[in-house]
């Protein structure tokens, strides 16, 4: 077994079409049981050839954790692969190739540092390091974050839009809404905690 194929491989939370991946665990080749992302993972962790048991479906949005078998864990490496190669392809589909990277100048003492003997200053600036890859996680991210918070209710939604627009000063909003601080302190708490177990759930 290489060690290659015993690296934890990147698992997709979205499809293509940014749907939530469902996580499959095949105890046999004919039997298949849906479990959360999170058992997914801890299982994938602990398996012996996490790359050589993986098979990921983007198109259908499903992926599945199969019993380790010598024979076939350098197909499903392969078909590992591919997938990073296709989910590469997938991310540039919706990446604008004409934007320009993000540059900004890394900052005034290296704009000072890289000041040129006549007196005028290089142009400094930092290109971004982030990968498409990335981008496209952060893509995820945005998504997972928003779908949670939009499926708050109403009440947890107003309080946190609320807490947000009175600059996170819980006693601010309370002047906005009339209310005790201290009670409206708790139902930001609780509205957040709400919304961060959503966000578990969904990630």
């Amino acid at each position: 077994m290489t060690t290659n194929l015993k690296r934890i491989p990147f698992i997709p939370k979205l499809s293509r079409e940014f749907k939530p991946m469902r996580h499959y665990l095949c105890e046999t080749d004919t039997s298949a049981k849906l479990i959360s992302r999170s058992v997914f993972m801890r299982l994938l962790a602990q398996q012996p050839c996490p790359k050589g048991q993986v098979f990921i479906d983007l198109d259908d949005g499903i992926v599945y954790l199969f019993p380790y078998e010598p024979e076939r864990a350098e197909r499903f490496a392969a078909a590992y692969q591919e997938f990073e190669t296709e989910y590469k392809r997938v991310y540039r589909e919706h990446h604008d190739p004409r934007a320009e990277r993000l540059r900004k100048a890394e900052s005034i003492d290296q704009l000072e540092s890289n000041t040129k003997a006549d007196g005028k200053p290089h142009k400094a600036v930092l290109i971004s390091e982030e990968t498409p890859e990335d981008e496209y996680i952060a893509k995820e991210h945005y998504i997972i974050h928003t779908s949670s918070f939009s499926a708050l209710s109403d009440s947890d939604r107003e309080i946190l839009n609320g807490f947000i627009n009175a600059g996170y000063n819980a006693r601010e909003l309370a002047r906005r809404l009339g209310k005790d601080p201290s009670g409206v302190l708790k139902l930001v708490k609780r509205a957040a905690a709400r919304l961060e177990k959503k966000i578990e759930e969904n990630s």
